[in-house]
């Protein structure tokens, strides 16, 4: 990614640019990988206010680096705000036993004050010579509905490591929502045995104690792995979260 409009892979050997990806307009603000565990996927969110997602052309293929025949492809770009986009971000990916494991789920921020949910689907199909090649659909949760508009451009968006999985059921998700005010927001819903599920917000920073400009950037500590999965994320039943105080546990630290 860069300042100028479009996608550039990048090889370790070398250091020098592979070959670039096509879909972006604008300045691209915003480019990860599919977390751990998921489908392999490549998220690129821009100015010009689509989403685009990038998947290896050959499933199963060594190269994912390399470009050409075996690199990467974009699978679908798709108009996701009225506005530009601001910030996006990959939700923690689902757990083995998830009825759809091929399903990711991102959020995109934008200058038009909303905060949106998507789903990716990843899956493999077949080309034009016949071959095997990865592909990917992308479409807007339900859920996004349940998120409204809120008083300054959504500039930044990351979600809390994932919650403990209960009976082989997925836990709720966690987004912190940064403002063009300095404000934070913290919301949770979803739920990977239950996408759709609408959405309600933990607690807000007020103007008092936020930035005095934009957020620009949001990250939440890692989860301790040496506690019980059940302290990943502090909080009742109800999904809310909270720092343990005691500087070393598995509290949700949001910087």
């Amino acid at each position: 990614g860069g300042g100028e409009s479009g996608t550039t892979t990048t090889t370790t050997t070398s250091w020098r640019p592979a070959g670039r990806l096509p879909g972006a307009t604008l300045t691209v603000v915003s480019l990860a990988f599919a977390p751990r565990g998921a489908r392999d996927m490549l998220l690129a969110a821009s100015r010009d206010r689509h989403v685009c997602v990038y998947v290896p052309a050959r499933p199963g293929a060594a190269a994912y680096g390399a470009w050409g025949a075996d690199g990467w492809r974009l699978a679908r770009r798709a108009k996701a705000h009225a506005k530009a986009i601001y910030s996006a971000a990959w939700a923690p990916p689902p757990p083995a036993s998830a009825e759809s494991p091929d399903e990711s789920v991102f959020a995109t921020g934008a200058r038009d004050r909303r905060v949106k949910l998507w789903v990716a689907t990843a899956f493999d199909a077949r080309g034009p010579n016949g071959a095997s090649t990865g592909d990917a659909d992308v479409a807007e949760s339900p859920a996004s509905s349940s998120i409204p508009a809120f008083d300054a451009a959504a500039t930044a968006v990351a979600f809390a490591p994932p919650r403990s999985v209960d009976g082989g059921k997925r836990g709720r998700l966690t987004l912190a929502i940064g403002l063009e005010d300095g404000r934070v927001r913290v919301w949770s819903g979803g739920g990977f045995g239950d996408r759709d599920a609408p959405w309600t917000e933990l607690c807000v920073v007020s103007a008092c104690d936020g930035h005095a400009g934009a957020v620009r950037a949001l990250a939440w500590r890692p989860v301790n792995r040496g506690r019980d999965d059940d302290d990943d994320l502090n909080g009742d039943a109800d999904g809310d979260a909270r720092g343990d105080g005691d500087g070393g546990g598995g509290g949700a630290t949001l910087a």
